[in-house]
């Protein structure tokens, strides 16, 4: 990029690196279960829910999965209904930029110790975020791993009964 010999005044296009781009426009949002309950398996979902009026969608471009018995979470998509019940607004990085579209639902769904299957049943296409670890897995892309349209929401589950369990994300409004 040309500029004068101070570097100060540049001229011709300026660039943005992306990570200059993302301090100002990131947001996050998540939340977390303490549970185990005995006698009974408890299984959980956290989504982020694409509430956009303008049309936007949400690029996801990091997720924390929070699973404390070895176990794997997935992520899948859900068009429709969010699921479970409301937790809250998701927040920019930047606090004095107001509250972005983006809301946090979960669901605590505890059942039978026998072998009972878990309620989430999410698809078989669902993405593997992590396997074997204990207490949880944070998976970041420099490009998108989810672009959630308008009305949709990007749900990560726990695989198999943990005794604590939730998820986070990282992502930004854009207008595609």
């Amino acid at each position: 990029m040309p500029s004068d010999p101070s570097g100060h005044n540049p001229q011709g296009v300026l660039v943005r690196s992306a990570p200059d781009f993302f301090d100002d426009n990131l947001c996050v949002g998540g939340t977390w279960f303490q549970f185990g309950v005995i006698p009974t398996r408890s299984f959980c979902s956290t989504s982020l829910y694409n509430n956009d009026t303008l049309g936007r969608v949400l690029k996801v471009y990091g997720v924390t999965a929070l699973v404390d018995n070895g176990q794997a979470a997935l992520l899948y998509p859900n068009s429709g209904a969010p699921l479970g019940a409301l937790v809250g607004n998701c927040l920019p990085v930047r606090f004095d930029l107001g509250i972005p579209p983006g809301l946090i639902y979960s669901k605590l769904d505890s059942v039978p110790l026998s072998n009972s299957p878990n309620p989430n049943n999410p698809p078989t296409n669902a993405q593997l975020i992590g396997g074997s670890f204990g207490g949880g897995i944070s998976y970041f892309s420099p490009f998108p791993i989810a672009i959630i349209p308008r009305g949709w929401s990007l749900v990560v589950v726990n695989m198999g009964a943990d005794d604590t369990g939730g998820a986070s994300f990282w992502y930004q409004v854009a207008n595609e």
